[in-house]
């Protein structure tokens, strides 16, 4: 049976938070209820060893199976291969070109504005909810299919086979 310095050791996920009155808040997450809070970061992390010692402590008294840590996650490599229509790759490389970056830094560009504004201010997210009537458009656990970021609908432009054409159907004045 393990004692509360073996728990101590575990990589336990511990998030500070500035709260609506200025203090700090400590929290493990994987604890339910180990919370402490302090004038500053170092504070409130130094009274959430104390609590989450007592935590473990009364946990282990009183026969509870204790929460494990999570795994510690490896960062992904960063890299991946996405299949794009010709005609995104053409204008996004175009739009490269215009910046005068690569597309691989173009494209990271986009992607790091996107996410920034999806995990900031969330508003965009209800926008893509009902994904029902939008062909190609996916939502899996809010996120939003790369393809709706970054993907520029334009209509095919109409062939113009005749003078009339010209005036009449396609709103074009005639020089």
């Amino acid at each position: 049976m393990r004692d509360v310095s073996d728990y101590m050791d575990l990589p336990y996920t511990v998030v500070v938070r500035k709260d609506e009155e200025g203090d700090y808040v400590a929290t493990v997450d994987e604890l339910p209820g180990c919370i402490a809070h302090g004038a500053t970061r170092l504070e409130a992390l130094e009274c959430l060893d104390e609590i989450q010692q007592a935590w473990l402590s009364e946990c282990i008294e009183q026969g509870q199976p204790v929460p494990e840590s999570r795994p510690v996650q490896e960062l992904p490599s960063g890299k991946w291969v996405q299949r794009v229509p010709r005609s995104l790759h053409q204008k996004l490389t175009r739009l490269a070109r215009t910046e005068n970056v690569s597309l691989n830094q173009f494209v990271t560009s986009i992607l790091g504005e996107a996410v920034g504004v999806l995990t900031t201010t969330k508003k965009l997210v209800p926008v893509f909810r009902d994904t029902s009537s939008q062909p190609g458009v996916t939502m899996i656990n809010n996120t939003i299919n790369i393809n709706t970021v970054v993907q520029v609908n334009e209509p095919a432009p109409q062939p113009i086979t005749s003078a009339s054409d010209t005036v009449a159907n396609k709103g074009i004045l005639p020089c």
